[in-house]
């Protein structure tokens, strides 16, 4: 069973890293999904697509162990486990899926594989601020830090239609195997200022944060 790792946050947040190596089969016997959740399944095409939406499921199984794992979806898509009074976030790329989970704090999670073709797309979500302190040697790994920091801020946030150029804002940070640094939410007259953490998880990078 390739769980990565759990790992409390804080006492109220945890998060949990799974490794995809298991078969469809493996999954759905862990499972009890529900008639939604079935025909949710049923909708995918993509034999990936179908491993990562049940090997978070699985990852909620491990970390919640006193109620059964039914997601579903406010009106914005923002995912929530029936019955359960706190707030997740989840994400998935390649053979990895990503879940964060708190009871009493809105969360946001992300995690990508490093590629170097979202330099094509660089422009579209880095600021001008930001470019400031992006190091040429180590721009394809702050590049995706900072993508997961603002994909991770715009879950948190839980509703559409954010700017990732002109309404998330990330602060300078250092490059290394794991850090933090805080990010901004600007819309209108209000804003929202939240602590980041990002690690690299072999040639992944994952960010989480929690307000």
């Amino acid at each position: 069973m390739p769980l990565k790792f759990t790992e409390l946050i804080d006492e109220n947040t945890e998060i949990g890293i799974w490794h995809i190596r298991e078969d469809i089969s493996w999954f759905l016997s862990e499972l009890n999904l529900s008639k939604t959740e079935k025909e949710i399944f049923q909708s995918f095409v993509n034999e990936q697509r179908k491993k990562q939406w049940l090997s978070y499921r699985r990852l909620f199984k491990d970390i919640i162990k006193d109620i059964p794992v039914n997601i579903e979806y406010d009106e914005y898509r923002k995912p929530y486990i029936k019955g359960h009074p706190g707030f997740i976030s989840v994400s998935h790329a390649g053979n990895y899926s990503a879940v964060i989970l708190s009871d009493h704090q809105k969360v946001g999670i992300d995690i990508e594989k490093i590629n170097p073709r979202i330099e094509k797309i660089a422009c579209r979500f880095v600021r001008a601020e930001e470019e400031k302190f992006i190091s040429t040697t180590e721009r394809l790994n702050y590049l995706y830090i900072i993508w997961c920091a603002k994909e991770a801020l715009y879950k948190l946030y839980g509703k559409r239609n954010l700017d990732f150029l002109k309404q998330i804002k990330i602060d300078s940070f250092s490059l290394g195997e794991q850090g933090n640094f805080k990010g901004h939410i600007i819309n209108g007259s209000s804003s929202l200022e939240a602590k980041l953490y990002y690690r690299f998880i072999d040639e992944y990078v994952m960010v989480y944060t929690s307000v």
